[in-house]
């Protein structure tokens, strides 16, 4: 297909539950050359969650773990959308943490993604806590990024967002 196609015709194939449209995704997620094909892919993956055979997510995720830490801000959208797929691996966890946190001194973009990849794989609230608490004083971070930590921890704790 056409360059600019062959993104739309990866969203396409969302909601097919076939494990053959599933291996197709984790090979363009893996291998395609075009970041926005690899990003819809990764998109469409991570929208599937459960649905997905475990082994064909840990394929995903093994993408997902190097593109956490690249510069394309597509790859690293893309990266959030596996790793959040749940259930969450404890190693996936503590780097979606540890990138949370900022501790390789990732970008904006790729503690954000941590932090909604996190959310989608529904970390529990007393293993999260800690990171968002250090998140919301840091003033490294975004301040976009600090604002979405307060929000999380104050829903958290019960109280208004």
């Amino acid at each position: 297909a056409p360059a600019r196609a062959r993104p739309e015709l990866v969203i396409a194939l969302r909601g097919t539950r076939e494990p053959r449209v599933g291996t197709a995704l984790v090979d363009l997620y893996a291998a395609d050359e075009d970041p926005r094909v690899r990003a819809k892919a990764a998109f469409v993956l991570g929208e599937g969650g459960e649905q997905w055979p475990p082994l064909l997510v840990e394929r995903a995720r093994v993408t997902a773990r190097l593109d956490l830490e690249s510069d394309d801000p597509l790859l690293i959208t893309g990266a959030g959308d596996v790793l959040g797929i749940p259930p969450l691996s404890t190693p996936d966890r503590d780097l979606l943490i540890r990138t949370l946190r900022g501790e390789a001194n990732q970008g904006a973009r790729a503690r954000s993604t941590a932090l909604r990849a996190l959310a989608a794989a529904k970390v529990v609230p007393a293993t999260l806590g800690p990171a968002l608490e250090e998140v919301a004083r840091d003033s490294s971070a975004s301040p976009e990024l600090r604002a979405q930590a307060r929000s999380i921890l104050k829903s958290l704790a019960g109280g208004p967002k």
